[in-house]
């Protein structure tokens, strides 16, 4: 529905993925809604927010799911994220950190 910009102000900008709504916006001047502030920009200069790619991963993962990256005969579900190991694990393998004194410090993602 939206895309996430970052205004030099580092509010962000919701962009309406229409056509229409993006030529309006090509060179304008833009009113941050947090801040009050104006900017006269253009749309192509302004960078992606931070947050954009987490979200739109976020609801990528929520929506088609995604595989656990460990090693299992069949094919598993991952249902978190493990910052540490930097992968998408199944709730076997959240069992298994939590078992091992090694891991149990991991940081943990629900996704």
């Amino acid at each position: 529905v939206e895309d996430l910009k970052c205004l030099p102000c580092l509010h962000s900008l919701a962009l309406c993925e229409k056509v229409e709504c993006r030529e309006k916006i090509l060179h304008r001047r833009v009113s941050c809604q947090i801040c009050q502030e104006v900017f006269s920009l253009y749309l192509e200069d302004l960078p992606n927010h931070p947050f954009a790619l987490r979200r739109a991963l976020s609801n990528r993962l929520r929506n088609e799911g995604v595989d656990c990256q460990e090693e299992h005969e069949e094919r598993r579900s991952a249902i978190t994220f493990c910052s540490n190991c930097d992968a998408f694990i199944c709730q076997e393998c959240v069992d298994h950190h939590k078992s091992r004194k090694l891991l149990r410090k991991h940081e943990m993602k629900p996704l």
